[in-house]
């Protein structure tokens, strides 16, 4: 009896999961998803992004985040985990996709093509160091990203996404 409530358990939680598989250019395509459509679909990201930046002794506004003292010096991190689910809240061309990830639309990360990695969405960066650094614009902010970030890309979900909506009706037959 307790093999079979195990079993049971374990088929309700593996059908359960999400199936997120690389949103790519292909996909985008395939289905004929214009920008009404993109901004309908629910994205996460693959990796976890750790945003970083070194605040100024006259700043005091922080938005989001943790403020942390790093070799005496305050610097706020945001952490958007991995799996986070966000939104598209602008496309600003046909390549790129900003995605917010918190409330309110000016918080977003900017997401583009990459045809030499298979057409996947990846996160745009600026002054990129191979596996050492790069640079982002988030909430109007400059922040570092680090090593374990550069690799993040845009996932969707892939039973939400093959979800065909049709209509069915049965047909009852006829009788003289």
């Amino acid at each position: 009896m307790k093999n079979i409530l195990l079993l049971a358990f374990l088929l309700l939680s593996l059908s359960s999961c999400k199936t997120l598989i690389p949103f790519t250019d292909d996909l985008r395509s395939d289905n004929g998803w214009g920008d009404k459509e993109l901004k309908q679909i629910q994205y996460y990201n693959s990796e976890t992004i750790v945003l970083q930046r070194q605040l100024n002794s006259n700043e005091t506004g922080i938005v989001s985040g943790k403020i942390k003292m790093i070799d005496g010096k305050q610097v706020e991190e945001i952490i958007i985990r991995q799996g986070t689910p966000g939104v598209v809240s602008a496309i600003p061309d046909g390549n790129r996709l900003a995605i917010s990830f918190e409330i309110g639309d000016d918080h977003y990360l900017t997401f583009g093509i990459d045809q030499k990695r298979g057409g996947r969405y990846y996160l745009r960066l600026k002054d990129f160091e191979q596996n050492k650094f790069a640079l982002v614009t988030y909430h109007g902010q400059t922040y570092n990203i680090g090593p374990q970030s550069l690799t993040a890309y845009l996932q969707v979900n892939l039973k939400k996404v093959n979800k065909l909506q049709k209509s069915l009706r049965v047909a009852k037959g006829r009788k003289l």
